[in-house]
């Protein structure tokens, strides 16, 4: 069954709000827009999921695969549904994180707990 995009969109949702609180400030935001823009692909035996968010700090989530990003998730969709659904995060050895770029690990890094990971 197909719903993690719900799923992410609601996650995203949250986080739109707290990286806009970050890069307002004034030596935080710097920082942060450094590592933007950022592309993550999730991938399950059941979807892909991208999560793109630009330097202003918006976040879009899309159905589907995309060209180039920074890193992305393999997980089975079960078991990613379930620890966004009750915050029980899986094994680091259950699912597979690959970092495409330099700035992907750090925002995995920081992000990770948002997705229940």
């Amino acid at each position: 069954m197909a719903c993690l995009e719900g799923l992410i969109r609601q996650r995203a949702a949250q986080g739109e709000v707290r990286l806009k609180q970050a890069l307002g400030v004034l030596f935080v935001g710097s920082l942060v827009r450094g590592y933007l823009p950022q592309t993550w692909a999730v991938i399950t035996e059941a979807e892909v999921v991208n999560i793109q968010a630009d330097v202003d700090g918006t976040i879009r989530v899309r159905g589907g695969p995309a060209q180039a990003r920074d890193g992305e998730i393999r997980i089975a969709h079960d078991l990613l549904a379930d620890g966004m659904r009750t915050g029980n995060r899986p094994h680091r050895d259950s699912y597979q994180v690959t970092f495409l770029s330099d700035k992907g690990k750090a925002a995995f890094d920081y992000l990770r707990g948002s997705f229940g990971l």
